[in-house]
């Protein structure tokens, strides 16, 4: 619309400012009704954020927008009607006719395939489909083979980052790319997990030194907690709860020979305190959130009204530098900080 003071006369998408106590998602959602008919709701599994540089008109300094993108599936008896001020018409377009879209505001093309995780980039190489799909490997191993693809000029590093934004620990490698050599970043990655797992050891041995008998229960499988769990004395208890989806518990279990129990048991073992430390890992550390398998917040919950303590464990890698947690796949959860001792 001409009237707009940002970019009049471009095409742009439904959006907004984030108010206050507000999620990106919320947002989204808000905006979306505001400016249209439609009362739906994004994908939870939004995109990795956007910064889009932008000069002001009344002083001429440039700053950043950071832009939070969204999908929404419209219903199947839907009607669009254009509300408010920001737009005076719309109209659908392929995927190619987005690439040529113009004039667009800044960054719609990126975001959109931000929001897609990649998926619809035109010739995007094999290699990179099948990083993306890689649901076995840990984000040491996925950064490391993030990193070679960039090194050999298959893919850039951008698009990596899109396509798996929940693994904060490929995205922040990726970015230090400038900074450092790939084999610089990985030799950090490795050295602060092996800090990381010699402190955690260090912080529940005088825990066990105080019991004749000590029992941890893990929740999900991580490559960190189970060489913490490995190295503890041979006479703890190591409980691994089932975590579904997914039943990741049997395979910790099997790593460490160690008994596997359903979750609902796993929580109420710890509401009667049989548990003496709840161990997890972590996908992502926010400011105010640990973000980790699903059910972890319940166990957490259990945990502060009981004796039996919640540890948390995570190295730098995993720090995330926004104030709101990365695009969260399902299988995720955001647990609050204040409940781990």
């Amino acid at each position: 619309v001409d009237t707009m003071p940002t970019f009049p006369s471009h095409w742009a998408p439904c959006s907004g400012s984030i108010e206050e106590g507000e999620t990106p998602w919320q947002t989204a959602r808000r905006e979306l009704h505001e400016e249209t008919n439609l009362d739906v709701d994004p994908s939870k599994f939004g995109g990795l954020y956007v910064d889009v540089p932008y000069r002001k008109s009344n002083d001429g300094r440039e700053s950043i927008i950071r832009v939070y993108p969204f999908t929404v599936e419209l219903p199947r008896n839907w009607s669009l009607e254009l509300r408010g001020t920001e737009h005076d018409t719309y109209k659908f377009v392929t995927f190619e006719e987005l690439e040529q879209l113009t004039p667009t505001v800044p960054g719609l093309v990126k975001a959109f395939h931000h929001a897609t995780h990649g998926c619809y980039m035109p010739n995007l190489p094999t290699e990179a489909q099948e990083w993306a799909n890689d649901r076995v490997n840990g984000s040491v191993v996925m950064a490391e083979n993030a990193l070679v693809l960039v090194e050999l000029g298959t893919v850039d590093a951008d698009t990596l980052k899109m396509m798996r934004p929940s693994m904060v620990a490929i995205t922040n490698a990726l970015d230090k790319l400038g900074e450092m050599s790939s084999r610089q970043i990985l030799e950090s990655m490795r050295s602060d997990g092996k800090n990381t797992v010699e402190h955690a050891v260090q912080a529940i041995l005088p825990l066990i030194e105080t019991q004749s008998s000590f029992v941890i229960a893990t929740h999900s499988r991580s490559s960190t907690v189970t060489k913490v769990l490995r190295l503890l004395p041979s006479s703890t208890t190591i409980l691994c709860g089932q975590s579904s989806p997914g039943d990741e518990g049997e395979l910790i279990a099997r790593d460490l020979n160690a008994q596997c129990i359903g979750d609902d048991d796993l929580l109420d073992r710890i509401e009667k305190v049989t548990i003496d430390l709840l161990l997890v890992g972590c996908d992502c550390l926010t400011e105010k959130h640990v973000v980790n398998k699903v059910g972890t917040a319940k166990l957490v919950q259990a945990c502060s009204r009981s004796r039996t303590k919640a540890f948390c464990v995570v190295d730098r890698w995993k720090q995330w530098n926004d104030i709101f947690p990365p695009p969260l796949e399902g299988i995720f959860e955001c647990v609050p900080l204040e409940g781990f001792d």
